[in-house]
């Protein structure tokens, strides 16, 4: 997503990264300025898009795949939904993952992204 001078998504999830999910930022990050440009993603990670122009998103918590779960789905520009999934490291819950949905228009998925399996 376009940077308008502030901290991009990935700088602001990394204080509350996994240690795995913050290593993988990090390596995105040396390869956007060693190629001085997008190297693995090129959206918003936290609201799975573009424009922060939002106005409705619904909160959700959960398990999924044995992982405590927050979800956060989001109905500008169509459904998408972010579900963040977290691992207590030394008795501190981290983001340990984060998974992008994109819904068409009869609810089907469209994409689905893995921000730490991408940044790999």
């Amino acid at each position: 997503a376009e940077n308008l001078g502030g901290p991009s998504a990935l700088d602001l999830i990394l204080p509350y990264a996994s240690k795995s999910l913050k290593s993988a930022i990090q390596k995105n990050a040396e390869c956007e300025r060693r190629e001085q440009g997008i190297c693995a993603i090129d959206f918003d990670i936290i609201i799975n898009g573009q424009d922060w122009n939002l106005s409705r998103f619904d909160l959700s918590n959960g398990v999924k795949n044995s992982l405590p779960v927050v979800s956060a789905t989001f109905y500008n520009g169509g459904r998408n939904k972010v579900n963040y999934f977290f691992v207590n490291e030394k008795g501190t819950w981290k983001i340990d993952e984060i998974e992008a949905i994109h819904y068409n228009a009869d609810g089907s998925v469209e994409s689905r992204f893995k921000l730490k399996q991408e940044l790999r």
